[in-house]
Order: C-alpha cells, then sequence, then structure tokens
C-alpha cells in the first residue's frame, strides 16, 4: 500500500477548483491517505461520471486514512486518492462502494502527488460507470453550478405553479422570439443555459427584474 502524507481535502457531489473553496467547506486534514495510480482514461472516468467500485477495492482502502481533528487523530473508512503522471483527485466512497464525495487538490499537493506517483507501479481497479455526466457540466466553474442550479430551480417552481407566460415571456427576451410550442421552452432554456455564458448571465438578469 502506497500513501502520501498531509493533504487536504474538499469532499463533495462534483469537484470544486481549489481556488473556489470556501470559508464554510469543511476541508480535511488528511495525515495520511492511499494512493493508487491509474491510467489517464480511467481517472476521466472517476472525474466525469458517477462509479461504483467493488468490494475488493472497499476491504483494500478500509480504514487506511487517517484525519487530524484537534483532540484527536481519527480514521476515515473509504477515503482513497487517485493519481496519475499528469492529475490526482481524492475519492470518498459509502460502504456499498459508490462514489459519494471527490475532491481536487491544491496545485501544490497535486504536484507533490503526481511527482510520487513516477515511483510507484499502476493499480487494477474495478469499477463500473453508473451514469455518464455532462463533459461540459463537469467543467463549469462553482459559481457558474450554483447560477444553474438556482436558475432551474426558478424554472421549476414556474412550472409547478403553472405560470406558463412568465416562462414565455423569459423564453423571448432570452432567445428573442416566440416559442413555437410548450416544450420547447424548457428544452432550449435548459440546452442555452449550460453552455452559454451571455444568455445564461442574460436570464439572471432578467429573473431579478422578473422577481
Amino acid at each position: 500500500m502506497n500513501y502520501v502524507f498531509d493533504v487536504c481535502l474538499n469532499f463533495n457531489k462534483e469537484l470544486i477548483n481549489f481556488y473556489e473553496w470556501n470559508d464554510e467547506d469543511e476541508v480535511l486534514y488528511f495525515l495520511k491517505i492511499p494512493v493508487f495510480k491509474i491510467e489517464d482514461d480511467l481517472i476521466e472516468d472517476f472525474i466525469n461520471n458517477d462509479i461504483k467500485v467493488d468490494n475488493l477495492f472497499l476491504r483494500k482502502i478500509y480504514n487506511k486514512s487517517q484525519i487530524y481533528f484537534k483532540k484527536s487523530n481519527k480514521t476515515d473508512n473509504y477515503s482513497c486518492i487517485l493519481t496519475t503522471n499528469k492529475k490526482s483527485i481524492g475519492l470518498n466512497f459509502d460502504k456499498n462502494g459508490f462514489v459519494i464525495g471527490k475532491s481536487y487538490l491544491s496545485l501544490e499537493e497535486e504536484n507533490e502527488v503526481t511527482e510520487f506517483s513516477k515511483f510507484i507501479k499502476y493499480s487494477i481497479i474495478n469499477y463500473k460507470i453508473l451514469r455518464k455526466n455532462s463533459i461540459k457540466e463537469n467543467y463549469l466553474t462553482r459559481k457558474e453550478k450554483e447560477d444553474i442550479k438556482y436558475i432551474k430551480e426558478y424554472l421549476n417552481s414556474l412550472e409547478k405553479n403553472k405560470r406558463i407566460d412568465e416562462l414565455k415571456y423569459l423564453y423571448y427576451e432570452v432567445f428573442n422570439n416566440k416559442p413555437s410550442n410548450y416544450k420547447d421552452i424548457r428544452i432550449k432554456l435548459d440546452n442555452v443555459l449550460l453552455i452559454n455564458d451571455k444568455k445564461r448571465e442574460r436570464f439572471l438578469e432578467i429573473m431579478k427584474y422578473v422577481y
């Protein structure tokens, strides 16, 4: 078993770049944590998709991590770092092998881990992809993700309360034309808000005005 020492991880459902961490985030300081070297394409699977690992790998990492607390050091049940020669991520699993938390490392710590990876052997990890996520969505900033979540909640609220006229108005303001049918409204709004930064900002301005 290979370990790295003195690493900070900020586990969330979605990966958040180190420079976007907030003071309110529960950042964990690992005194030690297992590290496994894998191929470049495999780490992309863990970055971009919902993953489940097998029980053999779970048993391998069980209680092998140690987290610092002010009064004592506690073991962490299922955590590890996956690395290549180019990038690294921290992962936290539940007892069934589902990934429940992902974390990027700081640039300095990631450099240390990737350098260390050059001296260790590749590992084989058996896993299943449960759901493929949008590549574009995974590379949005934290603020962009929060904006999209906020907008979708607002749109869901309008739909739930059957405020169709407001939906039509928002659609017109974003696309500068009237929707051909009701179904087009949500489909086009959801798609454009994900990929078009300018239209997303425009939509937020309109939302604030309407709200």
